[in-house]
């Protein structure tokens, strides 16, 4: 509890590198050390709940949806993918060609924000992406930004989205 510093919980898991909390604070996600593979586990015991394999392709980002009943995938591939929690499937999927390096939804949950990192032209400024969060059919794009700049962005819970996007 960052409030007060107390130690809320801990769970066992595999070789992970990195990981994320569902807003709800009942889901963590963890990025194996293993290329392309996520572990989706409930907070409450424990459990492993969900095995995602994205095949060979790295996963460059994480994200669930402000209601927790979504996981986003993004891989170096360029390969985005939408898994249901509540049954474990695979709900949508949708490629592109440069590394998926942040995602992240909108607080009103009608967006995800993907940004993209170019894996051959580390300076060149590349768009963020607004996809539809059930289909992942592109909705805008938010124009040119660098890299770390736009992965701030996202970080940030689309600040600069809400701004620019609903005036």
């Amino acid at each position: 509890d960052l409030r007060n510093g107390k130690h809320l919980k801990s769970i066992q898991v595999r070789e992970g590198i990195s990981g994320i909390l569902s807003p709800d604070l009942r889901w963590a996600a963890a990025r194996d050390a293993d290329p392309g593979i996520v572990h989706v586990y409930r907070m409450d015991d424990g459990a492993e709940r969900l095995t995602i394999n994205r095949g060979d392709d790295y996963v460059g980002a994480m994200a669930f949806s402000h209601d927790s009943r979504s996981l986003a995938v993004g891989d170096f591939g360029g390969t985005v993918t939408l898994w249901d929690l509540a049954s474990r499937q695979l709900r949508a999927s949708a490629s592109g060609r440069a590394t998926v390096s942040a995602l992240a939804f909108s607080p009103d949950g009608a967006s995800l924000a993907v940004g993209h990192r170019n894996r051959y032209r580390w300076l060149r400024q590349t768009p963020i992406r607004l996809v539809d969060p059930v289909t992942l059919d592109e909705q805008a794009v938010l124009g040119e930004s660098n890299y770390r700049p736009h992965v701030a962005v996202l970080l940030a819970g689309f600040v600069v989205w809400l701004v620019c996007i609903r005036k």
